[in-house]
């Protein structure tokens, strides 16, 4: 079960507009506190990990009603955990977890909220559309900087294989056996998903590990062609990754922040995703602002 935690905090510090490049290890380290006598945690090595995140951004940095400034605390940093194994240690982790130090600033948890929906629950969300021709246009939007891997190349443009390959690869990984998609999905991508529109940008990322990376950010507007040559089911399994998105993020290095990505369907009129809220903890402070994935 997808769960995504939004994290309240504070400091008096300055912070950069474009927020702080959270590392890993923060990750491990709230996990680690919330495992207590379990074995020392490891950094993980394996691809793609259980876990994405979010760099640390302004509450503002994204358009808010007033009633949400208001609520709001200053900063706030979104983890995404695949693993159901992994939730119950990060959510006790975190409570007591009371500051943290990133890049030399000292932050307060102020609160976090979590939100989840079962793997199933996305599934079915894909095929409620009121008809599956409604479905062959959606967007994607990356918050953060995504960058792409080919035969060992990181690529800057999101070619639809690639983009798509990434999700089905973190699908199979964490979602149950019986929900698993056949790779050949990625083959049938390659010829009937174009791109309709979009509006990118190449962005540095300069990342916690010293690393520095050129990735895409902004939107992109896919439109599915020729459908029927395969059918429906062909439509459901597509928007099914394209949700999934907003969890496990597009391309490398979702652990360390990039490739933070919002869904959007063409026939929802831009409604944020459903989640369920199962978690709120607050300190001093508003309750966070939940958000259709990470960002």
């Amino acid at each position: 079960m997808p769960t995504l935690i939004t994290v309240q905090l504070d400091t008096p510090m300055l912070v950069p507009v474009d927020g702080l490049w959270m590392s890993e290890a923060t990750v491990l380290d709230i996990l680690q506190r919330g495992l207590a006598s379990s074995p020392t945690l490891e950094r993980r090595t394996d691809h793609p990990r259980p876990y994405a995140q979010s760099p640390m951004r302004h509450s503002r940095a994204r358009r808010l009603t007033v009633q949400e400034v208001l609520k709001v605390s200053p900063y706030q940093w979104q983890v995404s955990l695949l693993d159901d194994s992994l939730t119950d240690a990060f959510v006790k982790g975190l409570q007591a977890t009371q500051t943290m130090n990133v890049g030399g600033k000292s932050l307060t948890v102020t609160g976090f909220q979590a939100t989840t929906k079962a793997y199933q629950e996305i599934v079915e969300t894909s095929r409620h559309a009121t008809n599956a021709d409604a479905l062959k246009q959606f967007s994607l939007e990356f918050v953060s900087p995504a960058v792409l891997q080919r035969d060992g190349l990181l690529l800057l443009l999101p070619d639809p294989p690639l983009v798509f390959h990434s999700y089905l690869r973190a699908w199979n990984a964490y979602a149950p056996a019986t929900l698993h998609l056949n790779v050949s999905l990625i083959d049938a991508i390659q010829f009937h998903i174009n791109l309709a529109d979009f509006k990118l940008a190449a962005r540095r990322a300069n990342l916690s590990s010293g690393d520095v990376y050129t990735g895409c950010s902004g939107w992109i507007r896919f439109v599915v062609s020729n459908w029927r040559k395969l059918g429906s089911e062909f439509l459901y399994e597509v928007h099914t990754l394209a949700r999934f998105a907003c969890f496990c993020g597009t391309g490398e290095l979702t652990y360390q922040g990039m490739g933070q990505t919002r869904y959007q369907s063409m026939n929802r009129s831009g409604e944020s995703e459903d989640f369920t809220t199962t978690l709120t903890h607050m300190r001093h402070g508003r309750p966070a602002v939940p958000s259709a994935g990470l960002e």
